[in-house]
């Protein structure tokens, strides 16, 4: 790289670095050689000192604007000066000819290495130095050759010169090879896409490229004035302990650190770190690492994944939502084979006892009685099982209304206990109820449905009791605004229902599945309680023990009536 292209800065120092060996050289040979050289004192006493002084003048004048803007025309002058004072030294006297040319091919060389010099104007100062001394040995007598005649002397001095100039052109444009080549490096360096770091051992930021910075100021990270590596690029680790690591481990690779900047926002940044070099004065351990910004990729990632997960579980949903409406559709079958097979035994009864009274089979009066009394048994089993089947349905097509009409409350439980104190009877099992003092009589509502509740609810504990009692229990609820609430409890002695079994009791087909219900029955009872409940702004519960009992617990409101104590 020429000096012409550098910024006249950069060869200040140096210029200023000649200025003052100039000075020091010159006050020395003030005294050595005005000693040793009497006879010729005084040309060689101001040669020097005009030197020197030109010399402290450029060093002045370097601290000048006017000395900074031109600083090349100041090196020029500097060594035209002391190629000059060296040329009046070999023409006052010529037996150091060797000696002062030695000298001034060295102060030639320094400066050149001191600026670096490009070619041209080391051309420049190589014919300086030739015209000066040709100048110095033509107006000299012939004892100054050291060859056989004035051309042949000043050929090779030529000759010299064009050497010196070669090597050092071939020198300089290593040299410019060398500053392209680190430029270069420096390029890629402070360019890369990642933030280059190097640390000591104590964790202190030795060094880092500009993307390095970026990074920093994006994630709103400040650096101490002790320029120490930022913890918060390290997650929950201290220095020591990624140091540590990176010993016993040799390096960590693409490790992601999530941040937390000020004002909330995650981010993800990739940290790399390896051992670099040791330094031989110190002995201080230093580590090269690199940090990259990763968050719009780890958030993509995250995104992709909470993507995956959602169809995973729509899916795994669509297939349970399938799997169920395969039971369903089953169960549905299942339900129907058993209604209709519910259906065929009161019908093939009615059926069989019509033909006992068409054929005139019976006995006496007495039988036929009987045969009527159970063929309209039969009839009734099966519209009560045509009946809860019809329920059902209004209640899956959504289609079962509620009635507000006035009734009765006292007259409903009556009705229920007599339309059941018959089974009971047969199975030796006391049927009671009672109906707390404060509860009204007469409700606006749908006492049917109400009535049903208590029918399904009784049926079922009379089916499953083998000994002791079923009761009917009734309290007041709260009283809302023009709403009565009623809390009915059917509690019986019976074989009572397992814990496991109590969480599916009003699933919707799931009672039909086990063998023991299924001499009973369908198993809808306890499901239209449950939506007829609902119907009735209220909720159901069950509390069992096995081998001691069920309580059926279920609340209900209606409207009261003016004179709701008749």
């Amino acid at each position: 790289m020429n000096v012409s292209t550098f910024d006249n800065n950069l060869i200040l120092k140096p210029l200023r670095m000649i200025a003052l060996i100039t000075i020091f050289a010159g006050v020395s040979a003030l005294i050595f050689e005005v000693k040793y050289f009497a006879d010729f004192s005084v040309g060689l006493y101001f040669s020097r000192l005009i030197a020197t002084t030109i010399g402290f003048i450029v060093l002045t004048l370097t601290y000048s604007k006017y000395g900074e803007k031109h600083a090349v025309l100041f090196i020029h002058i500097l060594i035209l000066s002391i190629t000059t004072s060296f040329a009046i030294i070999i023409y006052l006297i010529p037996n150091t000819l060797f000696m002062n040319s030695h000298l001034l091919a060295l102060t030639i060389f320094t400066t050149a290495l001191f600026l670096s010099w490009d070619t041209k104007n080391q051309i420049i100062v190589a014919i300086y130095y030739n015209i000066i001394f040709a100048t110095s040995i033509l107006y000299n007598d012939n004892t100054i050759y050291f060859l056989p005649n004035v051309f042949s002397t000043v050929l090779f001095v030529l000759l010299i010169s064009v050497l010196s100039v070669s090597a050092t052109a071939i020198n300089s444009r290593l040299r410019e090879k060398l500053t392209e080549s680190t430029q270069n490096a420096r390029e890629i360096f402070e360019n890369s896409i990642e933030g280059i770091f190097r640390i000591s051992e104590f964790g202190e930021l030795v060094s880092a490229n500009n993307t390095f910075y970026s990074t920093i100021d994006e994630l709103n990270i400040k650096l101490n004035n002790n320029k120490n590596f930022p913890s918060i690029l390290l997650g929950k680790n201290n220095i020591k302990n990624i140091i540590l690591e990176v010993n016993n481990n040799g390096f960590i690779k693409d490790r992601i650190i999530e941040i937390k900047r000020d004002d909330n926002e995650i981010m993800f940044i990739s940290l790399n770190l390896r051992p670099s070099i040791v330094n031989k004065k110190s002995n201080i351990k230093y580590y090269d690492g690199s940090i990259l910004d990763v968050t719009k990729r780890i958030k993509t990632e995250l995104t992709q994944i909470e993507t995956l997960l959602k169809l995973q579980d729509a899916k795994q949903k669509q297939e349970k939502k399938s799997q169920e409406a395969l039971e369903l559709k089953d169960s549905k079958i299942q339900l129907l084979a058993k209604i209709n097979h519910e259906l065929k035994t009161p019908i093939n009864s009615i059926s069989i006892f019509l033909d006992l009274i068409e054929t005139n089979a019976m006995k006496n009066e007495e039988e036929l009685k009987n045969f009527a009394s159970s063929a309209k048994k039969s009839t009734e089993l099966m519209l009560d099982t045509l009946n809860k089947y019809l329920d059902f349905t209004k209640i899956e097509a959504g289609k079962l209304e509620l009635e507000n009409e006035l009734f009765n409350f006292r007259e409903k439980i009556e009705e229920s206990t007599s339309l059941l104190l018959p089974f009971a009877e047969l199975k030796n099992i006391t049927l009671s109820s009672g109906v707390a003092e404060d509860v009204p009589n007469l409700f606006f509502g749908d006492g049917n449905h109400y009535k049903q509740i208590i029918l399904n609810l009784c049926n079922n504990a009379l089916k499953f009791t083998d000994y002791g009692s079923v009761r009917i229990s009734v309290t007041k609820g709260r009283s809302l605004d023009d709403k009565f609430e009623v809390i009915t409890e059917v509690s019986d002695t019976g074989r009572g229902i397992s814990e496991e079994k109590i969480s599916s009791l009003f699933a919707p087909y799931k009672q039909i599945n086990s063998k023991l219900d299924s001499k009973f029955g369908s198993g809808l009872g306890l499901l239209i309680c449950k939506e007829l409940t609902k119907l009735l702004g209220g909720t159901i519960t069950v509390k069992s023990k096995i081998n001691e009992g069920t309580t059926f617990s279920f609340n209900s409101f209606f409207e009261l009536h003016e004179n709701s104590d008749l």
